[in-house]
């Protein structure tokens, strides 16, 4: 039963159409789509970006744009005309009236598209999508997507992994040009999706970067790449960081840029320091504890570190059927997480190793090592892994 119908039986009245007051919001194209990508933590996407980047291409070449709609709090996706918290709900109505088709999460904007019977593509998770999909419009122009899982929904606001990232950023674009009446010919298909898929931006010690080029005040500094404190020490005065080690810092680093420090990521291996992490702990810096240890050393940690908090474990193994995956075609890899060296930029820790730079941070693919690399398969957590169709 769907949610509307089960508030009019218990309120014991009919159902009937609404009415929505539009309000005008200038455009700057006459042909659009809307676009709302997040919602509750659950239902927010992370690879809407993927999505727009195979989509921008075909609905470029029609002329249609694509208007990002949402609250002031939404993550920009490149790729569109970005007007998140500039609009009101009768701004947002009148602009889903006015746009081709309405592409996002299960949210209201879906269900102002239902009413003005537009095209839709919408994601579904956390409900049953029959209990909450728009109750108004012509079914025949409604994609609605669940992830491929024989889970059932969880009801919840937060999910930890979310099953939402588990739907195919090709399913998605392919639907929106099918209700378009558009060609795809995307010549790719997925088959991983890690479950840290964002975008975040690293520096390596090596050099000292000016974030306010990049569009962000902070940076995750990797020390675990190369262990240079006085370069730290110039970061750290230029912004705050989080910080990512193998090896204990300096007491005295540590009590001169306490402010600046917004975490530390502490990689334990076979040598642990606890009291490297005591010290953090007293001088109240917050601290994550990971391991790539195989899991009889990993257990043998939790005596060691019980009192500092969790140890997350992490495998350095590829993924499931690997080499009848290899058998088929050359694997490629799209990168989540970017890091900054001498004025390059390595989509991975493997392409810094092997000094394989990419040209900008955007649209990228890259093959994935001949040989199974642990350092490569390590951050698997951030790649989305992709084969040519047969």
């Amino acid at each position: 039963m769907h949610l509307i119908e089960r508030y009019a039986l218990s309120c014991g009245v009919k159902i009937g159409n609404p009415f929505i007051y539009p309000k005008f919001f200038p455009t700057v194209s006459q042909k659009f789509i809307t676009f709302h990508g997040s919602s509750k933590q659950a239902k927010t996407y992370d690879y809407w970006q993927d999505v727009i980047d195979i989509l921008l291409p075909v609905l470029q070449k029609s002329g249609i744009d694509i208007i990002q709609i949402g609250d002031k709090e939404t993550k920009r996706i490149s790729g569109c005309y970005y007007i998140a918290g500039q609009t009101s709900i009768g701004q947002v109505a009148y602009l889903v009236s006015k746009s081709h088709l309405h592409l996002g999460v299960d949210s209201f904007p879906v269900h102002f598209a239902g009413y003005y019977n537009k095209p839709i593509v919408a994601l579904y998770c956390t409900s049953y999508t029959e209990n909450s999909k728009p109750y108004w419009g012509d079914p025949a122009k409604q994609i609605l997507i669940r992830p491929e899982t024989n889970r059932k929904p969880s009801f919840s606001n937060v999910e930890n992994p979310k099953s939402i990232n588990g739907i195919l950023p090709e399913k998605i674009a392919e639907s929106v040009c099918k209700l378009l009446g558009l060609p795809f010919d995307y010549k790719y298909k997925t088959i991983f999706l890690g479950d840290q898929f964002n975008n975040m931006l690293d520096s390596v010690p090596n050099h000292v970067v000016n974030v306010q080029n990049l569009g962000t005040d902070s940076l995750i500094l990797r020390m675990d790449f190369v262990f240079n404190e006085e370069i730290a020490a110039q970061q750290l005065s230029v912004c705050p960081c989080a910080i990512v080690t193998k090896a204990p810092l300096n007491p005295q680093f540590l009590i001169k840029f306490k402010p600046r420090i917004r975490e530390i990521h502490y990689e334990i291996g076979e040598n642990p320091e606890p009291n490297f992490v005591r010290f953090l702990q007293q001088l109240g810096i917050k601290f994550n504890l990971l391991s790539y240890l195989p899991i009889e050393k990993h257990n043998a940690l939790k005596i060691d570190f019980m009192d500092f908090g969790f140890v997350h474990s992490f495998s350095k193994e590829p993924i499931d059927n690997l080499l009848e995956l290899k058998k088929i075609g050359p694997i490629f890899y799209k990168s989540s997480k970017f890091t900054l060296s001498n004025r390059k930029i390595y989509p991975s820790k493997y392409a810094f190793l092997n000094d394989k730079p990419i040209e900008s941070i955007g649209n990228h693919l890259c093959q994935i090592p001949e040989n199974d690399d642990p350092e490569f398969w390590k951050e698997k957590i951030h790649f989305r892994l992709l084969q040519q169709k047969i």
